[in-house]
């Protein structure tokens, strides 16, 4: 990822987000996404998500890669049920940070959620 920020005449940031330091901390120089779908009988479906970050070195954060999977069951048209996994081969991993000794962790998680449509 290559950003060309520019400030517009009267801009006054404080953080100068038109810097090639502020780049460096804010944003990876590459990403990867995939994702794939699965439709299954009975109103099943299965969706993976693979996602690779690159390091933010002005930060510490060091490159990442997590998966997320999604199991989704559509009783009827208006009812629908899924279980969601992300973040699943690591316990954790740095997202941001900055501050010397502070980096904010995305940890593993799960949850289902229930969407009722009328």
């Amino acid at each position: 990822m290559d950003l060309d920020l520019r400030n517009k005449p009267g801009f006054t940031d404080p953080v100068n987000v038109g810097n090639a330091l502020s780049r460096s901390i804010a944003s990876p120089r590459h990403q990867g996404f995939l994702q794939s779908t699965l439709g299954l009988p009975g109103g099943v479906q299965l969706t993976q998500t693979v996602r690779a970050v690159g390091a933010l070195s002005g930060q510490n954060v060091p490159a990442y890669r997590t998966v997320d999977l999604l199991g989704a069951w559509r009783l009827s048209q208006a009812f629908e049920v899924s279980l969601v996994g992300q973040n699943l081969f690591d316990a954790n991993h740095p997202d941001f940070g900055g501050t010397p000794g502070l980096v904010v962790g995305i940890p593993r998680s799960f949850y289902a959620k229930i969407v009722w449509r009328r």
